[in-house]
C-alpha cells in the first residue's frame, strides 16, 4: 500500500505540469482568437464592399428605370 500514495515530491512535479500544460492552452487559445479575429476584420471588410456594390448598382438601376420611364 505504501507504494500507491503519492509524496510531497510527486504532487509538487503533477502540480508543474498541469500549470505548464494550462499556460500552454492559453497560449493556443490566445492565438486562435488572434486569427478568429483577423477573419471576422476581412469578413467585415467584404460584407462593406459588397454592400457598398449592391447600393451602387441599385441606384444605378433605379436612374435608369426613372430616364426610361420619362
Amino acid at each position: 500500500m505504501g507504494t500507491t500514495l503519492a509524496t510531497k515530491q510527486d504532487l509538487e512535479i503533477l502540480k508543474k505540469d498541469v500549470t505548464n500544460r494550462i499556460a500552454l492552452l492559453e497560449q493556443q487559445f490566445k492565438a486562435d482568437f488572434v486569427r478568429l479575429d483577423q477573419k471576422i476584420d476581412t469578413l467585415d471588410l467584404k460584407l462593406t464592399v459588397k454592400f457598398g456594390s449592391m447600393l451602387f448598382v441599385g441606384f444605378g438601376l433605379i436612374i435608369a428605370a426613372i430616364r426610361l420611364w420619362v
